[in-house]
C-alpha cells in the first residue's frame, strides 16, 4: 500500500463474511498520503509500482490518479499468469503534475491479493515547468 513508515494504512478490503464477488468485477481505491510540496510548486507523477499474489490467470488494471481526478488515458491493463508466479511486480509508466497522486486498481478477472505499492514522484523542475 501507498504509506510512509509507521503511517497508517489499509490492510484490508472486503465485508466480513462475503467470500464472492458473484463473478463480477470490483474496483477498490487505495488512496496514498498528500504530498508536501515544496516552495518551487507541484510533482509530478513518473511511475506507480505495484505488487500482486495470483491465485489463477487473471487481468487486472492500474490507473493512476492526479488531485482526485483519474487519468484513465494513462490505465494500463496488464495480464498475469500464474505460470510466472504467484508473487508478480507490476510497473506502470504515467505522466502527470500535481499534489495530490493515488492508484485506481481493479480486478478484471482472476483471483488477486494486492500487495505492497509504491507511487513515484519528482519535484517539478522550475516555476515554470521548463528545465531552467
Amino acid at each position: 500500500l501507498f504509506t510512509a513508515m509507521g503511517a497508517a494504512a489499509l490492510v484490508e478490503v472486503d465485508a466480513l463474511g462475503v467470500d464472492t464477488d458473484l463473478g463480477g468485477a470490483f474496483t477498490t481505491e487505495l488512496d496514498g498520503h498528500p504530498l508536501i510540496p515544496k516552495a518551487s510548486g507541484d510533482y509530478k507523477l513518473r511511475r506507480i509500482v505495484q505488487w500482486a499474489t495470483v491465485a489463477s490467470d487473471a487481468v487486472v488494471a492500474i490507473t493512476p490518479v492526479a488531485d482526485g481526478v483519474a487519468l484513465t488515458e494513462q490505465r494500463a491493463e496488464v495480464a498475469l499468469r500464474l505460470a510466472d508466479g504467484q508473487a508478480q511486480r507490476l510497473e506502470v509508466p504515467c505522466s502527470a503534475r500535481g499534489r495530490r497522486f493515488a492508484a485506481r486498481l481493479e480486478v478484471l478477472a482472476g483471483l488477486v491479493t494486492w500487495g505492497e505499492g509504491e507511487i513515484v514522484v519528482l519535484p517539478k523542475r522550475s516555476l515554470t515547468g521548463g528545465d531552467t
